[in-house]
């Protein structure tokens, strides 16, 4: 659990389109399975017109209660970011990393301070989706229909790590990591005509 967090806060992601907006929200996970964090969960979407959704800033990481469904505060992301989606959080670091679709890169928010990292936003490969933490490792893995970005981010760091990787069959959206082994799950759509499931294994010198 993030010392100092109130536990009826979780994190979620919110897309500020037009006047309208695209909630993200990562519900609260029961203690019992999720080591008491309160800021675990898995993500709902509610549907917006579709005919708005053209993205542009701002955009923001927001916190909000899930008993009273409010937000209670917001941090605003970059405006680099653009259509943020893919959201992973490192509680140990108190890190949270966004990944933004339409302009192709991974913004870094310091939960210590409640703002993001400065610098530039990283570089992704295309159509970023899902973001993935192996926490033992702290290897962060983005999922993206052009490949998958691998960056290390230890010692509240970032720093990419080679260039992205491509394992054909299309896309790549998917990831899913055993931390006690350290083997991926990467399934894919197409290939060969069929879809496939990857186990594959993150070394030094590639995937």
């Amino acid at each position: 659990m993030v010392p100092g967090a109130d536990k009826r806060c979780i994190t979620c992601l919110l897309d500020c389109i037009r006047g309208d907006s695209i909630l993200h929200t990562y519900s609260a996970a029961s203690a019992a399975n999720r080591a008491e964090n309160p800021l675990a969960g898995r993500a709902t979407r509610f549907s917006a017109d579709k005919s708005k959704s053209l993205q542009t800033p701002p955009s923001f990481l927001a916190v909000i209660d899930p008993v009273a469904l409010q937000v209670v505060s917001r941090i605003r992301l970059p405006d680099e970011c653009l259509a943020p989606h893919g959201l992973v959080i490192d509680v140990q670091q108190r890190e949270a990393f966004v990944a933004c679709v339409n302009s192709q890169n991974l913004v870094r928010v310091d939960l210590r301070t409640m703002r993001p990292f400065p610098g530039d936003p990283l570089p992704v490969a295309f159509n970023p989706d899902i973001v993935r933490l192996d926490h033992p490792l702290h290897l962060l893995f983005v999922g993206c229909a052009g490949g998958i970005s691998i960056f290390d981010e230890s010692g509240r760091g970032l720093k990419k790590l080679g260039s992205d990787y491509f394992l054909g069959g299309g896309s790549h959206h998917t990831i899913a990591i055993d931390e006690t082994t350290q083997v991926i799950y990467l399934p894919q759509p197409s290939v060969g005509g069929r879809p496939i499931l990857r186990v594959i294994k993150y070394v030094a010198n590639g995937v």
